[in-house]
């Protein structure tokens, strides 16, 4: 199953080919409402550097799903660009997630890019030469951003019979993933030193919520209720978990690429470490260290500072945590293509293979 293809450069330069049009249609909204010409050029800035630069394998997925249900020969123009459409809102929905994200996290690059929180502020004036910072006003900017998707639905959607449970589908996963973040980000603000609530039953939970339910489950809930299908239906249940399943398993790898891969492939300094995370990796690690190392672990995770990070990644290497990992990424495949494979022929396996063979053996 690992020859099935992923998506194609065509397919790529397609989607992103759609952006521009939508971008016009939520500047229009704008102009309607005769909004102040530099806060329209702030809006523009925002939607040109927070939906682009990524992999775009959520906005992608939804058309993806839609030719696996439907069959590319029965799919029109509409259809397609619907398809595109509807995949660009979900990007929406994960730049205003990742706008935030930074802001709690103090990032300082995404995407090869400075956070939007550190991006000049286009209002203000340089002082004596130096720059000012969006700041804090970027959190209206994550809110304005995630407001863009209901102006596309309704522009696109509301005359479809499904546009309701659609809207429905949008909100549902907003307060989820808004949940797991919550959940993360009480997490990493417990006292240094504090791992009792660093388990991997957390962890899989906050993955779960922040994760999963935006990345794998709605592009493909999406794409099947686009095709007329009630993705409720629970003939569906076992579907739903596996897309979750997958959504942490890619969350385990993030965590692992941002102690061990290479920021020009992840495009971003990790920090996990420093920012005290509930991450795969330390719940992995208290799991097979030793009392002695629990307690160095103690004394050095969550700080910011680098002799700090080095004794935790050497406790890390002592343990085999590289080893570890690979044993869980390998398994989970593994369990992941069988339970494909023994799937009800109505939902087409490719939607799932696809997926996760993007998801193994990936290093960005």
């Amino acid at each position: 199953m690992s020859n099935v293809p992923l998506t194609s450069l065509q397919e790529f330069e397609e989607f992103i080919s759609v952006f521009p049009k939508l971008k016009q249609d939520i500047i229009d909204t704008l102009v309607e409402k005769k909004i102040n010409q530099e806060i329209i050029d702030w809006v523009g800035l925002s939607i040109d550097v927070n939906p682009i630069g990524g992999k775009y394998m959520r906005g992608l997925s939804v058309l993806n799903t839609i030719k696996d249900f439907k069959g590319v020969e029965q799919l029109d123009e509409e259809t397609i660009f619907l398809g595109r459409v509807a995949g660009w809102c979900i990007e929406f929905l994960q730049a205003s997630l990742l706008i935030a994200d930074d802001i709690m996290d103090g990032g300082i690059m995404r995407r090869d890019r400075p956070c939007w929180h550190h991006y000049p502020n286009p209002l203000i004036k340089n002082l004596n030469g130096v720059e000012q910072p969006i700041g804090k006003i970027a959190v209206n900017d994550a809110f304005i951003m995630e407001s863009c998707i209901y102006i596309l639905l309704k522009k696109y959607f509301r005359e479809k019979p499904y546009y309701t449970k659609m809207l429905e589908l949008y909100h549902e996963i907003s307060h989820n993933t808004f949940l797991g973040q919550l959940f993360d980000t009480s997490a990493c603000h417990s006292l240094k030193g504090d791992f009792s609530s660093f388990n991997l039953k957390n962890y899989f939970q906050i993955a779960r919520f922040k994760t999963s339910y935006y990345t794998f489950y709605t592009p493909v809930a999406l794409g099947m209720l686009m095709c007329g299908i009630n993705y409720l239906d629970p003939q569906y249940d076992a579907m739903k978990e596996l897309l979750l399943e997958i959504g942490e398993y890619m969350t385990a790898q993030d965590d692992y690429l941002d102690c061990y891969g290479l920021p020009e492939n992840i495009g971003k300094v990790g920090s996990d470490i420093e920012e005290n995370k509930l991450s795969f990796l330390i719940c992995q690690a208290l799991n097979y260290a030793t009392p002695e190392q629990i307690e160095e672990l103690k004394k050095n995770y969550g700080i910011d500072n680098p002799e700090n990070v080095k004794v935790v990644k050497k406790i890390y290497n002592d343990l085999g945590m590289k080893e570890i990992y690979r044993k869980y990424e390998d398994s989970q495949y593994i369990d992941f293509i069988k339970r494909i494979e023994n799937m009800d022929d109505k939902v087409p396996k490719i939607v799932f293979i696809r997926l996760v063979n993007r998801c193994y053996k990936r290093n960005r």
